[in-house]
């Protein structure tokens, strides 16, 4: 009995440890991909580019294969399309432009009408996790990172006079912020 209970909080140790030490990878291979992003910005945007027409040809070619669903496939590469219109300004990113808006809405969509296709019968978890990961996910996530790349670029040299632009990740914060100013109550220090 005593050897079960040992190997039993042993399993947890070893759980417990085994999670921390996965969660530290994926921050450091996240962090290490930001740098990556940051320091190679021009050659994220024509990877990001390519990957975009990539995608978009597979969700027609599984469309087209009866593979997915015409609505799925549809709105997948409608979602690519609109993930394009972010590369417009890349590294910038405009949280409140319609193509950031439409992006968010169609990310959504696309996840949903995906989890519905895939739940509704069985699929080997291959397919599953390489549809998700290829088709949905791989676009949105690389533009995730990228939310920190013009926190610390070097402003590019252009004729006329640009307003200075706040970056992705800096601008969430800042709009989370003045939201929370405009919400919470504030304490007066005097009373």
């Amino acid at each position: 009995l005593a050897m079960a209970v040992l190997l039993f909080c042993l399993s947890w140790v070893g759980t417990i440890l085994s999670a921390i030490m996965v969660v530290l990878c994926l921050a450091a291979g996240l962090y290490y991909l930001a740098e990556i992003v940051e320091e190679y910005s021009v050659m994220a945007k024509r990877v990001l580019q390519g990957a975009v027409v990539l995608c978009v040809i597979l969700h027609v070619l599984l469309g087209l294969t009866g593979s997915t669903p015409t609505h799925m496939a549809v709105v997948g590469a409608l979602a690519h399309v609109a993930y394009s219109g972010l590369l417009v300004t890349f590294p910038f990113f405009d949280l409140s432009s319609p193509a950031f808006i439409a992006s968010a809405v169609l990310f959504f969509v696309h996840n949903y009408f995906s989890f519905s296709h895939f739940t509704s019968s069985w699929f080997p978890f291959d397919e599953l996790y390489s549809y998700f990961v290829v088709s949905v996910w791989l676009v949105p996530f690389v533009l995730f990172i990228s939310l920190s790349a013009n926190d610390n670029t070097l402003p590019s040299s252009t004729t006329g006079h640009r307003s200075p632009r706040q970056g992705g990740l800096l601008a969430v914060l800042t709009a989370l912020r003045a939201k929370a100013d405009r919400i919470l109550p504030v304490r007066n220090k005097n009373a």
